[in-house]
């Protein structure tokens, strides 16, 4: 007659993947936040390019400073970006 030994739920390691990003926690170095650091995201800003997931665990991107009317405002948040309010 032959045994099987079954693994207790404390052997086996865990699978819980909060973010359901494919990567279970344990192995996970961003448990809350789909992705890996250095991974593309969205950080929701227009005003930024670049976005990626940073050594904080949070997606940020690099300003974007695209003056292409000269007027001293991002194109981002220029209302008229390539009309100066002064031509």
């Amino acid at each position: 007659m032959r045994s099987t030994r079954v693994a207790s739920a404390q052997e086996l390691p865990s699978t819980t993947d909060s973010d359901g990003d494919g990567v279970p926690n344990c192995s996970d170095n961003c448990p809350n936040l789909a992705g890996q650091i250095g991974s593309s995201c969205n950080d929701g800003n227009a005003c930024t390019t670049g976005d990626a997931i940073n050594a904080s665990c949070q997606c940020a991107g690099t300003p974007n400073t695209t003056d292409s009317d000269g007027d001293g405002v991002p194109n981002c948040s220029d209302n008229c970006p390539t009309l100066r309010p002064d031509r």
